[in-house]
């Protein structure tokens, strides 16, 4: 729908079939269909995982096929998922889980990455350590103890109330914070 001026200056509505721009053909294959909205993807074992809106995460297995398996729930809205010591790890609103791969529903609640945090919307591996980026604006590193997950605060990112993203390049760490005027970070520990 299309409402806009004509020549004349007459007020006009237009109903517009394709997209302005776009051609009419695609070099995109539908994969299939997850309820809800999609949001991350990670790779894994030589699997595509993706999640939607209900905490759910799906498994794909095989180009031409649009089968996903279900792994199960792990609560909250899944934000971001990452390979660290060759295990599957996601972010959720609420908490970190990694994934065991055997079974269905094996995710393991790893807890909160603060008590001043929500939960995490980031997550990535760097210099042989877990990082998650926390909904209070700080940045977290994962600390390994003796068989417990403790999370050290690496202090806040400038720039906003949310870690939305974090990803390696050119062998340092970056963090993208998550307000109107967003910011990218550099770490140097």
């Amino acid at each position: 729908l299309r409402i806009c001026f004509n020549r004349d200056g007459a007020f006009e509505v237009q109903l517009q079939t394709e997209q302005p721009n776009m051609p009419a053909t695609t070099n995109w294959t539908d994969t299939g269909l997850l309820i809800g909205n999609v949001w991350a993807l990670g790779i894994w074992n030589g699997s595509l995982y993706a999640t939607n809106g209900t905490g759910s995460v799906f498994r794909y297995e095989s180009t031409g096929t649009t089968n996903w398996t279900d792994t199960g729930s792990i609560g909250g809205l899944v934000l971001s998922f990452t390979v660290w010591n060759s295990s599957l790890y996601a972010a959720s609103s609420a908490r970190i889980f990694r994934y065991e791969g055997t079974g269905t529903t094996n995710w393991i609640d790893l807890g909160i990455v603060s008590l001043g945090a929500a939960g995490a919307s980031s997550l990535a591996a760097w210099n042989g350590s877990l990082y998650a980026g926390g909904t209070n604006g700080n940045a977290y590193r994962y600390t390994p103890t003796t068989g417990t997950f403790n999370w050290t605060s690496t202090g806040p990112v400038s720039g906003g109330n949310n870690v939305d993203a974090l990803a390696v390049w050119n062998g340092s760490l970056y963090a993208g914070t998550g307000t109107v005027n967003g910011r990218v970070s550099r770490y140097e520990p």
